[in-house]
């Protein structure tokens, strides 16, 4: 029979998504980029003003999205800067 997984394990199960960042379903932010989201949230919150947990939901989704788009946008420039270095 399987035991429960601890806290800890179940945290470290959930972090193994980080890998494939751009495919995870969960949002987990670098300590560098909880800065980032915690001001795209406030600053996108004051110019759309959202009322109740809906709108609030899809402010977060956009703040979110803008920051996976700023990993690929990096991720893309590794990417070429390391076949340029190989050819």
């Amino acid at each position: 029979m399987p035991s429960t997984p601890t806290a800890a394990q179940a945290d470290a199960s959930r972090r193994n998504g980080t890998r494939h960042a751009l495919l995870a379903e969960e949002f987990l932010p670098s300590r560098r980029e909880e800065v980032h989201l915690a001001v795209l949230l406030d600053d996108l919150a004051r110019r759309h003003r959202p009322v109740g947990e809906v709108e609030a939901h899809w402010v977060r989704q956009i703040a979110i999205a803008m920051l996976r788009t700023e990993r690929l946008n990096a991720l893309e420039l590794r990417v070429l800067d390391a076949a340029l270095e190989g050819a």
